[in-house]
């Protein structure tokens, strides 16, 4: 590979989501753990493929693509807001505390902001 390729904002983003989820996720029982815990790490993951997908695709200029970015990218949010839900779990169940879950929220929501605003941006410039 020739250039250095780069990531956009929101994947470093989910990949600081990811990481303050895993440490929280260690510490969950065994059962919630593999169950919904594992879940969430799944959605995390796919999400994270989605972004990284949306850059490329970005960057392919008059190619045809199998996916347009804005279709992509509101799967990210129908993801995004599945994990959410599962935090809300989590926390209710009290596996996660109020600051945990306060953190989770705010860089989720920060997420969820920057994919709405790309999305807009991929719908008026298509």
């Amino acid at each position: 590979m020739s250039h250095h390729f780069s990531h956009s904002k929101i994947y470093y983003d989910l990949q600081k989501l990811y990481k303050t989820y895993w440490n929280l996720h260690l510490n969950f029982p065994k059962t919630f753990r593999y169950t919904t815990g594992e879940s969430i790490l799944k959605e995390l993951t796919e999400a994270i493929k989605i972004v990284v997908s949306v850059n490329i695709y970005s960057k392919m200029k008059n190619q045809v693509v199998d996916k347009q970015p804005h279709y992509l990218l509101a799967s990210a949010s129908a993801i995004l807001d599945t994990i959410e839900a599962l935090f809300l779990l989590a926390w209710e169940m009290a596996f996660l505390s109020h600051g945990a879950l306060s953190i989770l929220t705010e860089l989720l929501g920060n997420i969820q902001r920057q994919v709405v605003g790309w999305r807009k941006w991929f719908l008026t410039h298509a």
